[in-house]
């Protein structure tokens, strides 16, 4: 059963947004990095190539189990998936 990905509020208020900002900047970066594009990486993971895209330009935010699976395909820890660009590098 797939689960529903949420809908991300853009509130400039919110102390979430830098969260996500630096998740689907990572996502991305990730993404290049491996040298696919979002059409291949929504294949490695079996969801709709527009699923994917909603993720990084962050109007949708994976669900639990996109999150293990992504930390699956990059061969990751969830801090490199999640931490700070000055974290990762």
């Amino acid at each position: 059963m797939e689960e529903k990905t949420k809908n991300v509020h853009k509130d400039a208020n919110d102390p979430n947004r830098k969260a996500e900002d630096i998740f689907r900047r990572n996502l991305k970066e990730l993404r290049k990095e491996a040298g696919w594009t979002q059409k291949e990486t929504a294949e490695k993971l079996q969801i709709a190539p527009s699923t994917y895209a909603n993720w990084e330009q962050g109007r949708t935010q994976p669900g639990i189990s996109d999150i293990f699976n992504l930390i699956r395909i990059f061969g990751i820890d969830a801090d490199e998936l999640f931490a700070a660009d000055e974290k990762r590098t």
